[in-house]
């Protein structure tokens, strides 16, 4: 069964420009998520990567809640970037079928 994860790598595409947009100063502000600053929103979503390829994998799947900021420590764009790659090359025909 052939899968189509078009709409899937545009909302990727969609969250590294918003992720792309943002000051290097810009990291440290409260979000609008009680508790979180924008580190931790752009933590979660990048964890959320980790996630995906933990469950196409088989591996154990990370807290994505507990300290998101961790996931995205240094350069947030950098931080997604690799995320992203490492899940994409887990997404292979058999993990998705």
């Amino acid at each position: 069964m052939a899968h189509n994860l078009s709409g899937y790598h545009r909302a990727l595409d969609l969250f590294e420009g918003l992720v792309a947009g943002v000051a290097r100063d810009g990291w440290d502000v409260p979000s609008p998520c009680a508790g979180w600053t924008a580190r931790d929103v752009a933590g979660h979503v990048t964890g959320g990567q980790f996630l995906v390829r933990a469950l196409a994998s088989g591996e154990p799947e990370p807290d994505v809640n507990a300290d998101p900021a961790r996931f995205v420590a240094g350069d947030v764009l950098m931080s997604w970037r690799a995320a992203r790659k490492e899940c994409a090359a887990a997404l292979t025909p058999d993990a998705l079928g």
